[in-house]
């Protein structure tokens, strides 16, 4: 009876190292294969390019800050992305204007749709950062203006080209100037200013409101 137990013992042992042996060989550096990416796809990823992003309607249209937008954001595409210069950052080059059907909800109405146009970057470049000012010869809306185009080929430069540059950028409500680098509007009310007035600083409407009780 001992003489069973311990062979059996014995072929255990044997069976427990085979296992052991087969499961430290299965994780040895020459087996492992190493998960990551190539420098190239890692840049090709990151660098300056139109992305997709979530566009809040209210801070892109604060004119309308008596309404309330549904949905509240839409997806376009927007330069965005890393520079191999650091002294640089990732601008737009040309865009083109986009039609959106949205809800509109008013005060004391019933909702309505309703279309926006949207600006979408279809090209980027990365510029200094002291270049802050777009070029109306660079920035180029398309919407399909055959006389745009037109002064485009004849290379003539001025009013034309200027106002172009500008409809690329919808315009800015009051107490609001326009960014023409990123096309954003900037509040031009301040903290101190509402608070003067007894009043608290609503940043995304760009008013001074009466502070609830």
């Amino acid at each position: 009876m001992d003489c069973v137990i311990g062979s059996s013992l014995v072929w255990l042992s044997i069976l427990l190292h085979c296992i052991l042996t087969a499961l430290s060989a299965s994780h040895t550096p020459q087996t492992q294969k190493l998960e990551g990416q190539a420098w190239l796809d890692i840049f090709n990823r990151s660098k300056c390019q139109p992305r997709w992003i979530l566009l809040n309607l209210l801070n892109e249209f604060p004119q309308f800050s008596d309404v309330l937008f549904k949905p509240p954001c839409v997806s376009v595409q927007r330069c965005a992305g890393c520079c191999l210069d650091e002294t640089q950052s990732c601008f737009p080059l040309q865009a083109n204007i986009i039609k959106m059907q949205v809800q509109v909800h008013k005060i004391k109405s019933d909702p309505e749709f309703t279309e926006i146009s949207v600006i979408q970057h279809t090209e980027c470049e990365c510029r200094p950062h002291a270049n802050i000012t777009l070029k109306a010869s660079r920035l180029i809306a398309h919407s399909g203006d055959k006389k745009a185009k037109k002064r485009k080929r004849k290379g003539k430069k001025g009013k034309g080209a200027s106002k172009n540059a500008r409809s690329t950028c919808p315009p800015c409500g009051r107490r609001r100037t326009l960014n023409s680098k990123n096309c954003k509007c900037i509040c031009e009310l301040s903290e101190e200013r509402c608070k003067h007035r007894g009043r608290t600083l609503n940043k995304e409407r760009c008013r001074c409101e009466t502070p609830r009780s």
